[in-house]
């Protein structure tokens, strides 16, 4: 219950005392292009890799004269867009995307840069985090 108190605070913190809009269009460009474009390579192999191993799994299974060689393309092509690649991309993505936002905010902080921000008046919670918020809800679906 206290962790949930703390997560409605902070979503508080990051809706108070916002800049501008145009302040973050930028932002949120940029932060697009580090969770978006930078994760296209790897979103690109887990989907190959995983195709790959599914379908010589459900070939491997699948061996019969009785099924034709075109349902195992099929099962494949559904099982992978419907299950498995969603979900092993978004896990993927996470740890990627979560650790790359965890160093930068590290690195951040012991560099006293958050310090900074704060000293100059600007809500260093909205300006740090609404922005790649805002760019993993608009760019985790188009990867996925």
């Amino acid at each position: 219950m206290k962790t949930l108190g703390r997560y409605f605070i902070f979503l508080g913190s990051l809706l108070r005392n916002r800049e501008k809009f145009r302040v973050y269009v930028k932002l949120v460009l940029d932060e697009c292009i580090e969770i978006g474009i930078n994760s296209v390579f790897i979103v690109a192999i887990v989907a190959t890799f995983l195709g790959a191993v599914t379908c010589v799994q459900t070939a491997d299974n699948l061996v019969s004269p009785f099924v034709p060689n075109y349902i195992i393309s099929l099962i494949v092509r559904d099982s992978s867009i419907l299950e498995f690649a969603p979900t092993i991309t978004c896990i993927v993505l996470s740890g990627k995307v979560g650790s790359h936002i965890a160093g930068g905010l590290g690195t951040m902080r012991i560099t006293e840069q958050i310090d900074a921000l704060e000293v100059m008046g600007i809500n260093s919670i909205s300006y740090l985090v609404l922005p790649k918020i805002v760019a993993a809800i608009v760019m985790f679906p188009m990867l996925v």
